[in-house]
């Protein structure tokens, strides 16, 4: 593997823009994470967990900060923009990179289209005379303009626009502090009486922890975004390091704040607090215009999303074309130097199943959503195994910029292996996911049946 230092480092592909900068990076992965999952989704894992909400996002931000110290360390030592896909074809062959490159992308288009649909609906709200699925369609074609565009420019787009909900997400719990101290004009602090009047801390028994980790799971999706923007990043393995920790820490800390603060100020089973947390903190804390305020942090927070989950869509893509695993059209860059084919098809296919959304939203869209349900364990577990089977060992110039040394990695990416075995078990018996692991058999069977075709074949190359 080419080692990577601070100094400037040629991009794994050559013909791909090495033009982002750490701040664009680290955007580009918050942008990824931080969607409707925590500002509406996270209402439903309160509902059912309570106050020990806080320690379901925990124990996850604690794993997902572990798997991502894992995808740096590689990273850092080769950057690529297939990221862990590339690492897995690296440790376990062509089935490996195939089987979880291609999941990857679909969950990508899936989340994309997802968050597509929450966009449209909140614009329709503003604009009724234009359908949703027009929105829709609108959205998909203004992100596919962005991201043919010079990769810089997405980039300085998405820092922007990320920004918002950043800043969102960590100011509203700052107040939520000074409240609880009693701080804030005009807001009596409730001190812990929220909790202590509705059942305790862990209303629902302990038991309830457990399937309250894995709903918790998806609000972390996309933070393993900033292993693929890295390789497009002047310096990669600086880059890699310095936006690792900073969305890491960032977001899984705003997480647990953001939910103590709102479980503090708010009765945790109040109707408000489930269809909308941080509003209902809002509104504890006397805020004007909450559900205006709310409506455009949401509405760019999902459109950030998606454009996220384009540009790293494309990104996998390109990489998995690159190894014969993608249509050859997906490999050529534009004089801009991005992928056009690879950008142009996932947005199509994310298009498609948007309006699936629209047709068939009880049936088709629905299996379609819940087919990505294990995706993100089945990533981290790749990401630590490939880890264990690689072990890259760090030079002396790497150790001195803090890489954890090697045997304490290994014993860190066993944990993170057997949290998420133990999780993927534990979806069997909570109802909430059951569903979505049945619903993942069915992309995990097409892929694997195309992966034994494609070997009996002469189109793969097994030497990447």
């Amino acid at each position: 593997m080419t080692h990577s230092t601070g100094t400037r480092v040629k991009n794994q592909h050559s013909g791909l823009a090495a033009t982002l900068r750490t701040r664009h990076v680290s955007m580009i992965a918050c942008g990824g994470a931080i969607g409707a999952g925590i500002f509406v989704g996270s209402g439903s894992t309160i509902a059912q967990v309570g106050p020990a909400v806080v320690i379901s996002y925990l124990v996850v931000g604690v794993l997902a900060a572990t798997a991502m110290r894992l995808l740096s360390v590689q990273s850092q030592h080769h950057p690529d923009s297939g990221a862990f896909a590339t690492y897995v074809g690296e440790a376990f062959g062509h089935i490996g990179r195939f089987a979880v490159g291609w999941m990857y992308w679909w969950l990508l288009v899936a989340t994309a289209s997802v968050e597509c649909i929450a966009a449209a609906e909140i614009a329709h709200t503003w604009l009724p005379s234009m359908p949703t699925w027009g929105w829709s369609l609108l959205f998909f074609c203004t992100l596919t303009a962005i991201n043919l565009a010079p990769v810089a420019v997405f980039g300085e787009i998405q820092f922007w626009t990320v920004l918002i909900k950043v800043v969102m997400l960590i100011a509203i719990p700052v107040l939520g502090v000074l409240a609880i101290l009693g701080l804030v004009p005009g807001v009596d602090s409730p001190g812990l009486s929220n909790i202590e009047d509705n059942g305790g801390f862990v209303p629902r028994g302990s038991g309830s922890i457990f399937p309250g980790i894995l709903l918790a799971a998806f609000s972390f999706v996309g933070i393993e975004m900033t292993a693929i923007a890295s390789a497009e990043a002047e310096r990669p393995g600086r880059t890699m390091r310095r936006s690792t920790r900073f969305t890491t820490y960032t977001v899984s800390a705003a997480y647990v704040l953001a939910l103590l603060m709102t479980v503090l100020l708010s009765p945790w089973n109040d109707l408000g607090v489930k269809s909308s947390p941080f509003g209902a903190m809002m509104n504890a804390l006397h805020i004007p215009a909450t559900a205006s305020i709310i409506n455009i942090v949401v509405f760019t927070a999902v459109l950030s999303v998606a454009n996220s989950c384009v540009y790293a869509g494309s990104r996998v893509g390109f990489s998995l074309a690159e190894r014969h695993d993608a249509p050859k059209s997906w490999g050529r860059l534009s004089t801009h130097q991005v992928p056009t084919a690879a950008i142009v098809t996932t947005a199509v296919v994310g298009l498609v199943v948007t309006l699936f959304g629209y047709i068939a939203p009880t049936v088709v869209f629905s299996a379609l959503i819940d087919s990505t349900g294990v995706v993100l364990i089945m990533v981290w577990i790749a990401i630590a195994a490939s880890y264990l089977k690689l072990r890259p060992v760090p030079d002396v110039r790497l150790g001195r910029a803090g890489i954890t040394p090697p045997r304490r990695l290994s014993v860190a990416a066993w944990a993170v292996s057997a949290a998420m075995l133990i999780l993927l078990i534990g979806m069997v018996f909570v109802p909430a996911t059951r569903l979505q692991l049945i619903m993942t058999t069915l992309p995990v069977m097409v892929i694997f049946i195309v992966v034994l075709w494609r070997e009996t074949s002469e189109s793969a190359d097994p030497d990447w």
